[in-house]
């Protein structure tokens, strides 16, 4: 149990004040407004532990209240009722504490039974604030996530979250908001991605389930990996207003969000109302604002010269080398001098005579230039993209009866994105021959190109409206219907500049400079060692406007009926059920995409496609025995068994769009019936044993499943199971490319063991250790086989050859299968990922001993140990280990801290670990020449710190103002620089660390 602490809650209202403990204590406090409304209490100073300032709260009231096994304080009247465990039975939140959540999942702890690690009011109190995906970065080990879409600019600007839990996979990771799903992402050529999670504001968020284990029993389809779900704090009542706003200790990658909430009763409490709303922008953060780019075109330069010179990273400088690599060679007019090198560099703003010119090139033979050229061409394209985002929430709530409670809820995320990308130099040959070529030899000369520009813009808007009604049923039975209506439209525009080209084999530029005259119209001279300015300049005639711009939609819809209850009473308490019959629809209609370039923009067309899922789901908790039986081994035994069927639909267009014309639409269905269970005991008040086994699947999508059927012309083409005969001699034969009406479900399975000492943190650390084994089977991977292939591998892949049968007439010849009519090379469910890891929880709260400062001390910690990771991609190859590699999961990864905090101020310092990790790629993994560790270059560990302050300022009663929280948040306390890799293409830094390097935060947050 914590120890005495400062406790400062003023009088007023029992349910504010409870929330006000609840804050200020980091507790959990559950209670229906039924039970609270109308009464009044008075403050509560002074040194107390939570429970004697919550004992002090209820004084008077006829409420008490118990603490469940998990930590969570339940308020009931005296005697206490029969409610069922909000923290421990298999009841929908929504259903047992109603109108103080919209969560209409079960409530999950870190002691369930399963591995939930749960951050609540006072981790993410002390969080970083940027946004959700960057808070799975800095706190969640268990996250996999290599790079975060805002920092891959190379593949356009972006700003969405994207969690990926253990490694296996964006899209075997769910996304939940209050246990409901959001709109998935629309996309060109596939399904429906991840939804996006960053435009919900960090202030609005009560706490964040994460599950890294398998759960499609509980949560249906696409949680073979893991879950994550977002409990929005909407029970509230009052206002505030919270200014965040950033800046990093070099004076940029500025950062600012607004947040105002506010909640009222317009009828003493029979209805509730809460509307939310935030704004949140960046500044821009350019490549030439940090040093990785030039530190990896150094490291570039001294490892590895041939790929510096073949790399297309502009350089600040006019790279010349040799055609075929042999040494430079004046031309004769210049000397003829041979150059010691078959490389050298022109500075860019060079000036002077073809003679200094050529003097200047010999003196650079063999030099490299490790340097971003300025401009748009290098130094101010974006380190990172550009964010801007809002949101606004409504939430109304009426209690038309004693038993039937009615609500509206409407949330609307827009996320937008903007960058100018880092576009390739402009590397081409000039002729020996040619006029303005100093040199004898034919060369490649790559220069910077100013106008060469592509602005790269997304956007993101979601919206879902949910009404429903929560009653109360007999028998302590609750049940609610609710319906969903939704939608996600994901806009993409890039406007760039391009090398025209009018239709002839090289481009203008091509011949220019190839032949130094030219182009085929009347343009100018380029000399690109000659005048740099006039270069810039000529450029400008050979360039032409290009782009690209999308606009995809997901139109949702979701209609679910629950119900929740005690069957009987157990000797543990009772044995609870929870019930769910649902219905989901996503549809992305007919739309076309754009490609602008000279004249009219060019349309192409993006294919309807939807998913329909039915779904069943039921859910058991049973407390067999009491925590205080005498079988000491099997002393609070629950067991936990979720079954689920889903029925999936997936519509998608029957096969690739051809000229003229527009596909039908097909449709394929898949079923899954998929379960969890587990089981825990607590033999002892400080130690508690679980283990849970689960399973789930997961439909293809659109990629998947539609096929790109061409005709085979191959004569050469033989089938060993009809004597080597030639199969097109035989008839015609069908390629299907891209997808397989054939494909199935991915399926999942996750198995899972642990044990928690000290579960409920009562005198000494709460320590869990949980392993699991995470096997995905049936794994959808292209097959990438020639049909020659597919035919030699028809043994160890029979789904990919479709015959004729065996006629009478070919098996006397000797044949053992009839001809080949269809040949499969696209994706199949040939693929196996399995993953191993062993999580670490501590979490201990104790007060120092003088002449320590006083107060409470918090130490926590979080690791991730992840020894396996490993891919096949298809059946008989070796296993792909993917686990400590550049573009996979680390091994290990931790959080820790400790936090002190004396009444209203505290203070936390934490400490992020990287493990160190092989930098190659994980595909070296199968080449038994680079196993050896002595071959493999390795990165080294990084350890980042962050250092954040909290105070809460009390205004006297009376006022408007009550209170003011202050928080100021140094982060990356040490200025620690990301690793750099000799990439500069890639923007020269490990995408794991934050390129923005030290950064000061501070938060001003007034409640009314």
């Amino acid at each position: 149990m914590a120890g005495p602490a400062r406790v400062d809650v003023r009088a007023g209202p029992l349910g504010d004040a409870l929330d006000e403990l609840a804050r200020e204590q980091g507790l959990e406090i559950l209670f229906s407004d039924e039970l609270v409304r109308g009464l009044r209490v008075g403050g509560v100073r002074g040194r107390l532990t939570p429970d004697q300032a919550l004992t002090a709260l209820l004084a008077g009231a006829d409420l008490d209240y118990r603490v469940t096994r998990d930590g969570s304080r339940v308020l009931v009247r005296r005697p206490p009722t029969a409610l069922a465990d909000p923290g421990d039975g298999a009841v929908s939140e929504i259903l047992v504490v109603g109108r103080r959540t919209q969560n209409a999942g079960i409530r999950r702890t870190q002691n369930d039974i399963q591995p939930y690690k749960v951050a609540g009011p006072r981790e993410l109190a002390m969080a970083p604030q940027d946004n959700l995906d960057q808070l799975f970065r800095d706190r969640m080990p268990s996250n996999g996530q290599v790079i975060s879409p805002s920092q891959y600019v190379l593949g356009g600007a972006a700003a969405n979250s994207a969690i990926d839990l253990r490694g296996v996979g964006l899209q075997r990771t769910l996304v939940l908001v209050d246990g409901r799903r959001l709109p998935g992402l629309p996309t060109l050529n596939a399904g429906f991605g991840q939804a996006d999670l960053n435009a919900v504001p960090l202030g609005l968020v009560e706490r964040i389930e994460t599950l890294t284990a398998t759960a499609g029993g509980i949560h249906g389809p696409a949680a073979v990996g893991g879950v994550v779900n977002l409990v929005l704090d909407r029970d509230y009542r009052g206002a505030d207003l919270t200014l965040v706003t950033g800046l990093s200790s070099r004076g940029d990658a500025g950062r600012a969000r607004l947040e105002l909430r506010a909640g009222f009763t317009p009828n003493d409490g029979r209805t509730d109302v809460m509307l939310a709303g935030s704004y949140a922008a960046a500044r821009p953060l350019t490549a030439g604002r940090r040093d990785y780019a030039d530190q990896s075109l150094q490291r570039q330069a001294a490892k590895f010269p041939s790929f510096y010179l073949s790399d297309a990273t502009a350089r600040n400088a006019i790279v010349v080398r040799s055609w075929g690599g042999e040494p430079l060679r004046l031309d004769a007019r210049l000397g003829g001098t041979v150059l010691p090198s078959h490389f050298t560099l022109l500075p860019i703003g060079f000036s002077g005579t073809d003679q200094e010119r050529a003097a200047v090139l010999v003196a650079n033979a063999g030099k490299l230039s490790t340097e971003q050229p300025p401009g748009l061409a290098g130094a101010d394209t974006s380190l990172v993209s550009t964010p801007r985002s809002g949101s606004l929430l409504v939430n109304v709530r009426h209690q038309a009866s004693d038993r039937l409670e009615l609500f509206v809820d409407g949330l609307y995320l827009s996320n937008k994105a903007f960058a100018y990308l880092p576009q390739s130099r402009t590397t081409t040959p000039t002729h020996g021959d040619a006029g303005d070529n100093p040199f004898a030899n034919t060369v490649l000369i790559s220069f910077p190109v100013e106008s060469l520009v592509r602005k790269s813009q997304s956007s993101v808007e979601t919206y879902r409206l949910t009404g429903g009604a929560l009653a109360a049923l007999p028998g302590r039975w609750q049940a609610a219907a609710d319906y969903t209506v939704g939608r996600t439209v994901l806009e993409t525009r890039d406007d760039a500049v391009r090398v025209t080209n009018e239709g002839i084999q090289l481009n203008d530029l091509y011949l220019a400079l190839w032949y130094g005259a030219t182009g085929p119209s009347p343009r100018p001279f380029v000399l690109p060692l000659g005048d740099y300015e006039a270069l810039q300049t000529a450029l400008g005639a050979y360039l032409s406007p290009y782009g690209s711009w999308s606009r995809l939609e997901n139109r949702f819809v979701n209609a679910a009926l629950r119900a929740a209850g005690p069957l009987l009473d157990l000797p543990g308490g009772p044995l609870t059920l929870t019930v769910l019959g649902e219905f989901r629809r996503e549809h992305a209609p007919a739309t076309q995409a754009y490609i602008l370039g000279n004249g009219a923009p060019r349309a192409t067309p993006v294919l309807e496609r939807g998913v329909e899922v039915r779904s069943a789901y039921a859910e058991l908790r049973a407390p067999l025995v009491a925590q205080d039986a005498a079988l000491a081994p099997l002393r609070g035994l629950e067991l936990q068994a979720a079954l689920r069927r889903d029925d999936v639909e997936t519509t998608y267009p029957l096969n690739a769009l051809r000229a003229g014309e527009r596909p039908p639409n097909a449709s394929a269905r898949h079923r899954a019936d998929v379960f969890t269970l587990g089981a825990r005991a607590l033999p002892a008040s400080w130690l508690m044993l679980r283990a849970s086994l689960a399973t789930g699947e997961s439909p293809p999508d659109l990629r998947h499943l539609q096929e790109v059927l061409i005709p085979i012309l191959d004569a050469g083409l033989v089938d060993p199971r009809r004597g080597g005969r030639s199969t097109l001699a035989e008839g015609p034969v069908t390629q299907a490319r891209g997808g397989s009406h054939k494909v199935g479900q991915e399926k999942g399975r996750t198995l899972s063991a642990g044990v928690v000492f000290n579960p409920e943190g009562r005198r000494g650390p709460r320590l869990s250790i949980d392993v699991s084994r995470v096997d995905i089977r049936d794994e959808l991977v292209s097959l990438q086989l020639t049909p020659q292939a597919a035919i030699s591998g028809e043994a160890l892949y029979p789904e990919w050859i479709d015959r004729e049968p065996l006629s009478a007439a070919d098996a006397a010849l000797g044949y053992t299968a009839g001809r080949i009519t269809k040949i499969y090379s696209g994706f199949g469910n040939v693929g196996r990922t399995r993953a191993e890891t062993v999580d670490l929880q501590l979490d201990w709260t104790l007060s120092p001993p003088p002449p320590l400062p006083r107060g409470q001390v918090r130490l926590y910690g979080a690791a991730t140990w992840q020894p396996v990771l490993r891919s096949k991609l298809r059946r008989g190859e070796p296993w792909l280990d993917r686990a400590g590699y550049r573009d996979s999961p680390l091994e290990w990864r931790s959080v820790s801290g400790v936090e002190w905090t004396r009444g209203p101020l505290s203070v936390d310092l934490n400490v992020q670990y990287l493990g160190g990790y092989d930098l190659v790629y994980s595909a070296v993994s199968v080449q038994a020449p680079l196993k050896q560790p002595s071959e493999v270059p390795r990165m080294p560990s990084q350890t980042y710190v962050d250092l954040v302050a909290r105070r809460r300022i009390d205004l006297p009663d009376g006022g408007r103002l009550r209170s003011v929280d202050l928080r100021l948040a140094v982060q990356n306390l040490l200025d620690a620089s990301p690793p750099i890799l000799a990439e500069a293409a890639h923007m020269g830094y490990d995408y794991r660390g934050d390129p923005r390097r030290r950064r000061f935060e501070l938060l001003v947050a007034a409640r009314f």
